[in-house]
């Protein structure tokens, strides 16, 4: 007889449900490992003795995710849950209405950018959506809700916490806008 050790929950950060069909690859403490196949886009480890473990989850369409975590023989079954909110990768498809910003880093960029995107919503709500990014790799921010035509956004790009770069852009409502240059430190 197995025993439960975790169940690992995959959920799509843009759409803020399940994962389905993320189709993932799992390594557990640098080795490849097959967990069990559940409904709604869980995946169970069975028969993990207690100790602390480091869980890396590949998709074509989310980005690398990295977790740590323990197993304790007696946990309760909703301390076993492990839930990996997944963000899109360059591959993600998006909802056809989606208003997007596609970018892309330099190549002398040093270290982890995050690029932020601060709008107002059609009701004049302040948002905020937000990313990271390694050198010489594209970037998408999703502008989630109504938006005005056009919509003002204040592009920020940071290295270590300082704003490095702003610049003030307008999107369309359910388009893509590209940004033009690439950003370099």
């Amino acid at each position: 007889m197995h025993h439960l050790s975790v169940v690992i929950e995959l959920v799509d950060r843009h759409r803020d449900q399940p994962a389905l069909g993320a189709a993932p690859r799992f390594r557990l403490n640098g080795l490849p490992v097959k967990p069990l196949a559940k409904p709604q886009a869980r995946y169970a480890l069975l028969d993990l003795a207690p100790g602390h473990y480091l869980l890396d989850v590949w998709t074509a369409a989310f980005k690398p995710y990295q977790l740590d975590f323990s197993v304790h023989d007696k946990a309760e079954l909703s301390e076993r849950c492990l839930q990996c909110a997944l963000e899109p990768g360059p591959c993600y498809e998006y909802p056809a209405h989606s208003t997007l910003i596609r970018g892309r880093l330099g190549s002398a960029v040093r270290g982890e950018v995050t690029i932020s995107a601060d709008y107002c919503s059609v009701r004049g709500r302040p948002r905020r959506v937000q990313t990271r990014c390694a050198r010489d790799q594209p970037y998408t921010l999703a502008l989630p809700g109504k938006l005005a035509s056009p919509t003002q956004v204040t592009l920020r790009f940071e290295v270590a916490g300082r704003i490095r770069q702003e610049r003030l852009i307008a999107v369309t409502s359910g388009r893509v806008q590209q940004v033009a240059g690439v950003f370099e430190v």
